[in-house]
């Protein structure tokens, strides 16, 4: 970091530390304030304010005028969070302050826990669900641990279902869209005895893909969830209680394909530059050029559309949760388990649709130009146990935690008509990971206004990886040959009677790592209506294994953990009698051995395996309000700004998915239209600055900046009991890509994976409570 950034950034931190520390210089007595946000961040309901570590919190009524129907949504409510669709849109990854996941394969664990009823999601398959009938979403950023079962170096976010109550209620909200989109979700509870609580909820969702296919007129990218949530809760009003959920999903769809854009110059075949491929002036290897710059619009022929349309996943979670109260005790069991099933392909490639398709050996057509199946599964357990106390001056919590999950994959690649690189590839592997942990944390009062936060954690886990890659390379791929293979090439007569790579790339491994992480903190309350706070922390994710195909044994070679330290200082103020939150926070993170994709050198050439960057760093601020300058009137904005620094020889200088400046907007308004009937109109933007999809920081993989903005106009009656709402997202149709690779080597062709375009709809919804 330069020192000219560094003094900007303790101009910025001093400003706002100033901000927060301020008085209100008048007194309002309007009769209205800002609602008081419960949390359970740490593992107990606390009001967000006080609650000393950065949180964005997002509620039912957020959820819902934010229609925030996926994991992917949730960015909207927080600067320096970013997601990102990758591979066919079915592997979403997440980076909270420059910290995330920069793979895409499913037996990697996110480096951001995501937890959903406080059961970690152990794979970003298993991100990709329909988020419905929701309580709360709750995003901290920094390094978890201390206070969660699974360690995280980047943060956690909690979704939290809504449970079951005592009091009947129900709901069922029905819409409609462009895309042909319906969608219709509900729930119903209430006691089913003195003791006993129920509630059921669903959802489906149906529309039609956002990418059109020129050569067949259809469409690509189609969802269709379906989705049931049951649970039972017990309360006998004595020092027990219970719950026990289960959801099932089912979901059929289609891959979003990749906007493949010609690399190379038609008039004397070198590489174009950046400018020239992104505005569609180049042709891929066999010299095709797109006949559109738009980016929703593809190539394929009818076998690949049928292919990659035809996907499926079914998945199950269940959560059971006991709690006893001892009196100043309290001991929490928390035990998951979750399974997916899914079958999908994803690959597509934009090309001439009169193009030469793929003949197998036997002569027969299978008119695909590239595609990778994948069959995959994945089965989750995990157990977590919490004795916590609390008493005058001091409180604390103990814990452990163990899981365990498996990972059993059989995978596809074939790309034989692809010109002189033609191969067919089918990899597998199997993964145990057994996790456990012992943690916790106390407060200790140190005077009315001072209280010392510590944490202590041990992580144990244990990896198990057997896997391997069996390739058929056509007798004229001398090009992938040639990066890929040294020695003599022995073509087989079939993909199972290849030679090659069976004993070569192949693995049977196993990693062990043990870690011992902490945090310390001091928290300053003045008055109940400042907190000021400061500390330090560690974070840890262990090290793993490739999940992809390899064309060279050191690719299999399991990568480090990495860790990071983080220095943090914030404050929480309420202003104006209530009417007013300003939260602001600076950190600093040393991220070290960073797990990315790098080069290596072999005696074949250099690959690019899943491996370790030697260190990273970020510093960054965040200033976040909240305000009611008016009755019916709300205002949020946020800043996050971020100087981040990659320190590794053959990368670039800055990390993956991290964006120097982001900045977020709310307006919300509502109003007496009649007697009894209410307009709520809201609008709100976020807006990211350009940045570097992958950690070579590549021109030609580089997202300039964006803004999406949306808007939600809604009629309904003062006791809540119906609503009838316009929505649209996106409404500048802005168009920007968050995952992408260079496949010059492949096809002569840079290939983006595209967000969502402008989509807009109306929704009615009954309530009875």
């Amino acid at each position: 970091m330069t020192r000219q950034n560094l003094q900007a950034l303790s101009s910025l931190s001093a400003l706002a530390l100033a901000i927060g520390m301020s008085t209100p210089v008048y007194s309002l007595d309007q009769g209205w304030m800002i609602e008081e946000v419960v949390v359970t961040a740490q593992k107990r309901e606390q009001s967000l304010n006080d609650v000393s570590v950065a949180v964005n919190a997002a509620s039912a009524e957020d959820i819902k005028t934010l229609r925030m129907s996926s994991p992917n949504d949730i960015a909207a409510i927080a600067p320096n969070v970013d997601f990102k669709s990758t591979l066919g849109g079915a592997n979403p990854a997440i980076t909270i302050r420059g910290i995330g996941l920069n793979d895409f394969n499913v037996n990697n664990n996110p480096s951001v826990g995501v937890y959903v009823d406080e059961v970690f999601v152990t794979s970003p398959a298993m991100m990709n669900f329909t988020m419905f009938d929701i309580d709360r979403v709750e995003v901290l950023k920094g390094p978890q641990g201390t206070l969660y079962g699974r360690n995280s170096n980047g943060g956690a976010i909690n979704i939290i279902a809504a449970q079951p109550t005592s009091e009947m209620q129900a709901y069922v909200t029905a819409g409609v869209g462009d895309y042909q989109m319906r969608e219709v979700e509900g729930a119903l509870g209430g006691a089913l005895s003195e003791s006993v609580s129920g509630r059921i909820s669903f959802r489906y969702d149906d529309r039609e893909g956002y990418h059109d296919n020129v050569v067949t007129g259809g469409d690509l990218g189609f969802n269709q969830t379906q989705a049931v949530r049951a649970q039972l809760a017990y309360d006998n009003g004595e020092s027990f209680t219970a719950s026990i959920g289960y959801t099932h999903g089912e979901q059929e769809f289609g891959t979003i394909p990749f906007a493949n854009f010609g690399v190379i110059n038609p008039a004397d075949g070198s590489l174009c530059g950046n400018s020239a491929i992104l505005a569609n002036r180049c042709v891929n290897d066999q010299g095709w050029q797109r006949p559109s710059d738009d980016p929703l619009r593809h190539w394929l022929n009818a076998e690949e559309e049928s292919l990659f349309n035809d996907n499926q996943v079914d998945s199950d979670m269940a959560v059971v949760k006991l709690n006893w109260d001892l009196g100043d005790y309290s001991l929490t069991s928390v035990t998951g388990w979750s399974r997916l099933d899914r079958d999908w392909a994803e690959g597509a490639s934009d090309h001439d649709p009169q193009a030469q398709t793929n003949i197998t050996l036997d002569g027969r057509s299978t008119g695909i130009v590239s595609a990778i199946t994948k069959d995959e599964r994945i089965e989750q357990f995990s157990q977590e146990l919490r004795m916590s106390y609390a008493a005058d001056g001091y409180s604390w919590m103990l814990g452990v935690f163990f899981s365990e999950d498996d990972v059993d994959t059989d995978n596809y690649a074939d790309f034989k008509n692809l010109p002189l690189i033609g191969f067919d590839a089918r990899w597998a592997y199997q993964q145990e990971t057994r996790s456990g942990a012992l943690f916790a944390s106390g407060e200790i009062e140190l005077s009315d206004t001072l209280t010392l936060n510590l944490g202590l954690r041990y992580s144990e886990e244990e990896r198990d990886f057997e896997g391997a890659t069996y390739a058929y390379f056509d007798a004229l791929a001398v090009d992938v040959v040639d990066l890929f293979f040294v020695g003599a090439l022995t073509p087989a007569a079939t993909l199972a009677e290849a030679t090659i790579a069976t004993s070569q790339w192949s693995t049977q491994d196993s990693i062990d790592e043990e870690q011992l992480s902490g945090r310390v903190g001091l928290d300053y309350r003045p008055n109940n209506d400042l907190l000021i706070y400061g500390y330090v922390a560690n974070g840890f994710k262990s090290g793993g294994f490739v999940g992809d195909f390899v064309f060279d044994q050191i690719a299999y070679e399991p990568y480090d953990s990495e860790e990071v330290v983080a220095w943090e200082a914030g404050f929480k103020s309420t202003l104006l009698d209530s009417t007013m939150q300003l939260n602001g926070a600076v950190f600093y993170y040393d991220y070290q051995d960073m797990q990315t994709l790098v080069p290596v050198d072999t005696p074949a050439g250099t690959v690019f395996p899943l491996a370790n960057a030697d260190q990273a760093s970020v510093a960054g601020l965040e200033l976040e309000l909240q305000w009611l300058p008016l009755q019916g009137l709300e205002l949020r904005a946020g800043l996050g700004y971020l100087d981040h620094e990659l320190d590794d020889e053959g990368l670039g200088n800055h990390i993956p998915s991290t964006a120097d400046l982001q900045l977020t907007g709310l307006v919300r308004y509502e109003f007496d239209v009649a007697e009894g009937v209410i307009l709520a109109l809201q609008s709100d933007f976020k807006y990211t600055d350009s940045k570097y999809i992958e950690a070579f920081n590549m021109d030609l993989l580089e997202t300039d900046a964006y803004t999406t903005v949306n808007a939600r106009a809604a009629l309904s009656d003062e006791a809540g009991k119906w609503e009838l709402a316009l929505w649209g997202k996106n409404l500048g149709d802005e168009q920007y890509h968050g995952f992408g690779f260079d496949l010059g080597t492949f096809n002569g062709t840079a290939g983006y994976m595209f967000e969502a375009p402008r989509t807009y709809g109306m929704s009615l919804t009954f309530h009875y409570h």
